[in-house]
């Protein structure tokens, strides 16, 4: 069986051919480290529900209802108390099948690249899982947000800014000021349904959040106080809820609508980890080089679509 090899001094992917002019790169002595051409930014996971289990297929979230105060009862004198049932029921999150990242290095194009060679394809191969795994929460958030109420469940939520073309349409300042109106409804919404302040977060796109950096009330000294300002790039809260940027949002909701960020609290989506991203290296001594792999093994699902909301702008 043959493999496609990473060539290490390769020209934008062709392999080295023995004996031929795009092993070039060989002769230059690498000193230092390997600029990597971008570093990718993850930050789903550790703002969900996540567990680690040391064996078997799955766990188990529970969830429960809320006691209401309507059941509450005045007692009188010499009678039994009567007890109330709160509705409990649980989320199985079950493993998925294991996710692997792979390159092969021949042991000659290793030695004549003159530099760490393993150390930024295990970083590489590691960023593209997480990356991945980033996508895949945040499009559960979306769905979360659209799944609907049931007499079990409170419902997703959804905040519209308008319409796409007006959003569009207005300056920079205009559009941060808009986004911030939108994280205010969105607390709001969270609030009028008793979701827990705690673990609520935004995260938007890196333009929108450039939008609310230069918004005239999150960075205004007359509206906040040290909340980060231009000076900086950055804006640390709204309403309490603080913010983040990420290329990992769904560009638009299964409704086709712009998704300008995703506002939520950690227990709208449940993580479980079987194996953590881990990376190893063999060598193959019947092809003269290394397998170097990276994998994990984790399940997710939506726990509570209540605690999840997308902040649209509408076609």
């Amino acid at each position: 069986m043959s493999f496609n090899v990473t060539n290490p001094i390769n020209t934008n992917g062709v392999s080295a051919v023995p004996g031929k002019d795009n092993r070039a790169l060989g002769l230059k002595l690498y000193s230092g480290e390997v600029l990597a051409a971008f570093q990718r930014r993850n930050l789903f996971m550790e703002m969900v529900k996540t567990r680690t289990i040391s064996g078997g297929v799955s766990a188990q979230f529970i969830t429960t209802g809320q006691a209401a105060d309507t059941d509450a009862a005045t007692h009188t004198p010499g009678t039994d108390v009567s007890a109330n049932v709160l509705k409990v029921n649980e989320r199985t999150i079950t493993i998925t099948d294991r996710v692997y990242y792979s390159h092969f290095v021949d042991k000659l194009d290793e030695k004549l690249a003159q530099y760490d060679l393993r150390g930024e394809l295990a970083k590489q191969a590691a960023e593209a899982l997480s990356t991945k795994i980033d996508k895949q929460i945040a499009g559960l958030i979306v769905t979360a947000s659209e799944a609907p109420a049931t007499t079990t469940q409170i419902g997703g939520h959804v905040v519209s800014l308008g319409t796409t073309a007006a959003f569009n349409a207005l300056n920079t300042e205009g559009k941060g000021d808009l986004i911030v109106e939108g994280m205010f409804q969105a607390n709001v919404s969270f609030n009028s349904k008793d979701v827990p302040m705690d673990g609520r977060v935004l995260v938007t796109t890196p333009q929108n959040y450039a939008f609310i950096v230069q918004s005239s009330r999150a960075v205004n000294r007359d509206f906040t106080n040290g909340n980060g300002g231009i000076d900086s790039g950055n804006v640390l809260n709204i309403a309490g809820t603080p913010i983040k940027w990420s290329n990992h949002i769904p560009a638009t909701d299964t409704g086709g609508d712009n998704v300008v960020g995703l506002f939520f609290q950690s227990g709208c989506v449940g993580v479980v980890r079987a194996m953590d991203i881990t990376s190893e290296a063999n060598y193959l001594p019947e092809k003269l080089g290394d397998l170097l792999t990276s994998y994990y093994a984790l399940g997710m699902d939506i726990l509570e679509p209540g605690k999840a909301c997308r902040i649209i702008t509408t076609n």
